[in-house]
């Protein structure tokens, strides 16, 4: 039973107790580009978007309405109408100033793709209780609070009534497909060091995408995604029309509330295991290791740079640095990296100034960015893109990492890591494999590891025409 609406400011909202959860609703027949995103440690789910964003300018406009730099009180709900969306890894290149990308584009997916929506349901981080809200957008809004209110109200009865089945079949057993495998990937390795040994980059973020057909409804996989990784700091899910993508991505690209703005870069891993000792072994070799160190340390140095092209000066701070952090399969390394926005500066400059972010490119960025197009055969879309929510009080992003893109029956999920002059090439493949490990679990997929019967492309030590 809902309790009596409630208004305060342009936002009216309602609370509901409900056996349902995000998914739920977002799979619920008859509803159109879903989304459900984690916001402020919310989960929030919007659908029927009121028009489609697809620059950065119109998104900082939207900002602008919505009053992104204000700061809402601790009492009021997480979201007051605002975008959510994703954006693809690519919409980097104009920021950087990059020449056009030669390979092909990412199915389905544009380079910014960001819903504008004015009624969401929002989970608490805990409880039953879920705050149902309706904002009125300036010149978006046009339906009344009061009918927004009671159509979600009972779609939130309907997908109680109706779960989600977790039924679908799996590709249990078959093996998937691999833009680099074990020997292309050696290969890109060694390359990437031969540019550091040249003095062209200190460090670059290689990758590769893993393949896997995927018949079942494409939100069957963050069903999948979202239980085996249930404290995911940023699980989401999104329907981009063309594409759909599930993410768990445990890092945070950037946040702001009023004036400051933090990222939080993650850089450093180790596989977690069964046995505690193990474990508790692996994640203190992480810790002592004097090269995952130095390259968290390199990418923490980038993203203080990165903020202070926006923030005030001298407000860039490190409050946390190279922190352990635990995750269903993996130990990682983290910092927090944190700053005063500047008085003139708006979603846009931020963008600019930031993505992509550091720890899925290398440094110097434009460099890093340049030389692994020669290294990656397919583009990364929304992996190592970013993905979140814009709102009073804030933007929100996570990295796009641990994230799955289906498109066409096909699902395809990003791994890597990042190479310094001293990386072991057959560890940074069994890093990647790592960190595809839950999605190789969600689909039932075997993770490919046999090499290549034809090499690697050859490439030139030292390419003019990218990065310069």
């Amino acid at each position: 039973m809902a309790s009596p609406p409630t208004t305060e400011a342009r936002v009216h909202s309602r609370r509901q107790r409900t056996s349902a959860t995000p998914l739920d609703l977002a799979g619920l027949a008859g509803r159109r580009d879903t989304a459900a995103v984690v916001r402020r440690g919310w989960t929030l789910v919007v659908g029927e978007p009121l028009a489609r964003l697809a620059s950065a300018p119109a998104l900082d406009a939207l900002a602008e309405t919505v009053g992104w730099r204000d700061t809402p009180g601790p009492d009021e709900p997480p979201f007051h109408g605002g975008a959510v969306g994703a954006i693809a890894e690519h919409a980097g290149d104009a920021w950087l100033d990059l020449p056009p990308d030669p390979r092909p584009p990412v199915a389905g997916l544009e380079a910014l793709s960001f819903g504008v929506y004015d009624t969401a349901a929002c989970w608490p981080p805990d409880g039953e209780e879920v705050t149902l809200v309706a904002a009125d957008v300036p010149g978006y809004s046009r339906e009344p609070v009061e009918d927004r209110l009671d159509r979600l109200a009972a779609q939130l009865d309907e997908a109680a009534r109706r779960p989600h089945a977790r039924q679908s079949p799996s590709v249990r057993g078959e093996a998937a497909r691999c833009s680099l495998d074990r020997e292309a990937h050696r290969a890109a390795v060694e390359r990437a060091q031969q540019w550091i040994s040249a003095g062209d980059l200190y460090q670059l973020n290689l990758t590769l995408q893993i393949a896997v057909p995927w018949p079942a409804p494409p939100i069957d996989l963050a069903h999948r995604l979202w239980h085996a990784n249930p404290h995911a700091a940023h699980a989401a899910w999104l329907d981009l029309g063309g594409a759909q993508v599930a993410s768990v991505s445990p890092e945070t690209f950037l946040r702001t509330e009023g004036d400051v703005v933090w990222v939080r870069p993650i850089k450093g891993t180790r596989p977690r295991h069964d046995d505690p000792a193990s474990d508790a072994g692996a994640a203190d070799e992480l810790l002592a290791s004097a090269k995952d160190h130095a390259e968290h340390v390199m990418i923490v140095d980038l993203e203080r740079n990165d903020l202070g092209r926006v923030c005030a000066t001298g407000s860039v701070r490190v409050p946390e640095l190279a922190a352990l952090e635990s995750h269903p399969t993996v130990w990682h390394l983290t910092s927090t990296v944190r700053g005063r926005l500047a008085r003139r500066v708006g979603v846009a400059d931020l963008l600019a100034a930031l993505f992509p972010c550091g720890s899925v490119t290398g440094a110097p960025k434009r460099m890093a960015v340049a030389r692994t197009r020669l290294l990656e055969p397919t583009r990364r879309g929304v992996y190592c893109g970013a993905i979140g929510t814009l709102s009073r009080g804030g933007l929100e992003l996570s990295v796009g990492i641990r994230t799955a893109t289906i498109a066409r029956g096909v699902a395809r999920y990003g791994a890597g890591g990042g190479i310094v002059a001293d990386s072991d090439p057959a560890a940074e493949h069994e890093e990647a494999m790592d960190k595809a490990a839950a999605f190789a679990r969600a689909t039932g997929a075997r993770l490919p590891r046999a090499a290549s019967p034809r090499g690697p492309p050859a490439l030139p030590l030292r390419p003019a025409a990218a990065g310069s």
